[in-house]
């Protein structure tokens, strides 16, 4: 029998550490009352959702831990950056919770415009965590959780970080890519922004570069058509057109109703 000390081996620990770094996604079926993210409206596909959710399917993915550890420390970037880089020097605005008491300030129209307080109004700690704003739409098309807002020389903006490593940062280069530019112009849609800066960090050499993208109506409006195109087809029945043109192209491959959508 393993006493502790034979538990406690850098082996049978390293194997629990990596265990824990794993995790299995289920995601359920998208009903009528959901509303489709911003973060996954470029690769939305409305016949694959409205497929899934008739025919009751679940779909499973399992994160390997190496991509578990990228999510991860993206989001402890996010929270750096975010909280104390740009909070600390005042430019980013929203809704703080106090880390101590859990006291947050007011908000103004259901999203605070505030920058980080200094200390909190109630207990007096000055330590503070920023509460992401739920936006969702009138309709209930679309929805999701900007990284924040800034309020620089005057100008309000949307705020998206991202980090990569050094092979997808040489792409981000010059432009953002096209997923992170549809996924701001919802959020400017929603909020009423007419701006939003996509910062990339390099996680391999630290390197850092910040794109600007102003909102555009009629690439907005196409996003809205699209989560329209399968809210409609939840309501009436009718399956949405196909995306892929084939059954061997590479969103095809990936998809989890492949055989039912080219065989129905």
């Amino acid at each position: 029998m393993m006493n502790f000390l034979d538990e406690m081996r850098p082996k049978n620990l390293r194997k629990h550490i990596h265990s824990l770094m794993t995790e299995q996604n289920e995601k359920r079926p998208m009903t009528v009352n959901d509303y489709v993210r911003a973060s996954g409206i470029f690769d939305f596909c409305p016949r694959e959702e409205f497929l899934v959710s008739k025919y009751n399917i679940t779909r499973k993915d399992v994160i390997p831990e190496r991509l578990w550890k990228t999510f991860r420390f993206g989001r402890v970037f996010e929270t750096f950056f975010r909280d104390e880089v740009l909070g600390n020097a005042g430019i980013v605005i929203g809704k703080w919770r106090c880390g101590v008491c859990g006291h947050c300030d007011d908000e103004v129209n259901g999203m605070s415009r505030y920058a980080k307080p200094k200390l909190c109004e109630v207990c007096g700690a000055n330590s503070f965590s920023y509460v992401e704003a739920d936006l969702i739409s009138e309709d209930g098309l679309l929805g999701g959780h900007p990284d924040g807002f800034l309020h620089w020389n005057f100008v309000y903006s949307i705020l998206e970080l991202k980090t990569a490593n050094d092979m997808n940062f040489s792409r981000v280069r010059k432009n953002p890519m096209e997923k992170h530019k549809a996924q701001v112009q919802v959020y400017m849609h929603l909020s009423g922004y007419k701006l939003a800066h996509i910062f990339y960090f390099n996680k391999d050499t630290s390197e850092d570069v910040l794109h600007e993208v102003a909102y555009d109506e009629v690439e907005a409006k196409a996003w809205t058509a699209k989560a329209a195109t399968w809210k409609n087809s939840m309501i009436t029945g009718a399956s949405p057109d196909r995306i892929c043109p084939n059954a061997e192209c590479s969103r095809a491959k990936k998809c989890h109703v492949r055989q039912l959508c080219f065989s129905c």
